[in-house]
């Protein structure tokens, strides 16, 4: 519990255990820690290795999803949230997925400003 004072040891710790273990959840663990320090490029490279990890982990591709949401990559968010509703339905995945779609169509869209 001592490495839990502060959210700098929180992430060396989550950080150390990911390095251990070739299981999603330390990234996971790892990826919360750092979404909450606001380090959410260390939250969606956490997120990633999870996949990597465990590519047949629903969860590991939902935090994925959602952390991508929040960057600018839009096709990969929708590409994530195929791959975690292939592994197991989940309504607020679906969610994510429609806004994420319909974001994507009005960055597609043509411009009517000419």
């Amino acid at each position: 519990m001592r490495c839990l004072r502060s959210a700098t040891s929180a992430i060396s710790c989550c950080a150390r255990a990911s390095s251990l273990a070739a299981l999603a959840l330390p990234p996971l663990d790892l990826a919360l820690a750092r979404s909450l320090s606001g380090d959410h490029g260390g939250e969606l490279s956490a997120c990633e290795h999870a996949t990597q990890l465990d590519p047949d982990s629903a969860e590991a591709w939902s935090r994925y999803a959602h952390a991508l949401a929040r960057s600018d990559r839009i096709g990969e968010c929708i590409a994530a949230c195929n791959r975690a509703l292939e592994l197991r339905p989940d309504p607020e995945v679906e969610e994510l997925l429609a806004k994420a779609s319909e974001m994507e169509q009005r960055l597609l869209a043509p411009s009517s400003r000419s």
